[in-house]
């Protein structure tokens, strides 16, 4: 019988069949699968490395007979090629799994596990979770790197050229860890523009930091704050999101930072450093534990149940 987009609409399976195809006779192999009672579905029967395989092209229903047909001559052209249209098939779908969107919920939780601070994780999914919102319906093979360029321009446009540099190094690390599961096979950020931020042109030198510390010389919540960052060299945020259990000791009044609040690998000099004897390492303990002691005691009594160093300064 040679399909016609007429007939095979009237298709059906003959009586007392639970099994029956019927073939075209203007495509060998191409044919119509009836089972166990429900409608057509367009079928290739074909053999690869002796393997005798049937590939569903879809329900006569949905179909057309030409879309199903080309379909056909499609896979034949694989299958001409010593190549399997059912694995092909099967791959494709793999990659389509693998979703942008539905991996930075796990990512997140495992970046939450290594110990990194709030201020670090809380970046990762303004860029990741927001940002790039657009690429959240995209398996990880489909997203080209024009995609991502364009994201990070609509994130300078609005946000700054920091912010996107921030979000092209964050999202740059999240398919590195993509790669490193076997969802992709190259990176499609790598070779994005680099937005570098600006480094600090100049730092407080010793007269003026001698001047703020002079400055700052009362009981008052702020100047303490003041005092307490100049004696760790920390930003605000920084000591915001330090650790109440393992880095705030108050039992001993001592700040004591973990390495997600240490930068050590850019070789920065934060004043202290030059003078790193045991004597200045005590004095330098000794101050904070000052400042701790005056904020724990005239803020919240000796608890830090609700301290954000971020609200007073």
């Amino acid at each position: 019988m040679k399909f016609t987009q007429s007939n095979v609409r009237t298709l059906k399976c003959p009586d007392g069949k639970s099994d029956y195809t019927q073939w075209d006779e203007a495509m060998a192999g191409f044919g119509i699968r009836f089972r166990n009672g429900g409608g057509g579905t367009y079928i290739i029967l074909y053999s690869v490395l002796g393997r005798q395989t049937r590939l569903p092209l879809g329900r006569v229903s949905q179909v057309t007979l030409i879309e199903a047909q080309t379909e056909a001559k499609q896979a034949f052209a694989l299958i001409a090629k010593h190549t399997d249209p059912m694995k092909e098939r099967a791959k494709a779908a793999a990659k389509c799994a693998n979703k942008f969107g539905d991996k930075v919920a796990i990512y997140i939780a495992r970046l939450k596990t290594l110990g990194l601070s709030p201020g670090y994780i809380a970046d990762h999914e303004r860029n990741l979770q927001r940002y790039m919102v657009d690429l959240h319906r995209y398996g990880f093979s489909e997203i080209t790197r024009a995609q991502i360029a364009t994201q990070l321009d609509k994130i300078e446009a609005k946000n700054g050229r920091r912010q996107a540099g921030l979000a092209r190094a964050q999202v740059s690390g999240f398919f590195g860890w993509a790669k490193q599961k076997g969802w992709i096979e190259i990176n499609p950020a790598e070779g994005t523009e680099k937005r570098n931020s600006r480094r600090r042109a100049r730092v407080l030198t010793p007269a003026e930091l001698t001047a703020i510390w002079n400055g700052t010389d009362s009981d008052s919540d702020f100047d303490q704050i003041v005092r307490l960052l100049i004696l760790t060299a920390a930003r605000k945020t920084q000591i915001g999101s330090l650790n109440r259990k393992t880095e705030l000791k108050l039992a001993d009044r001592l700040c004591d930072f973990e390495p997600p609040h240490v930068r050590q690998e850019r070789g920065e000099d934060d004043g202290c450093s030059r003078h790193s004897t045991s004597d200045h390492r005590a004095a330098l303990r000794c101050l904070m534990r000052q400042a701790l002691s005056t904020v724990v005691d005239n803020r919240l009594g000796g608890g830090f149940a609700s301290l954000t160093f971020g609200r007073w300064y």
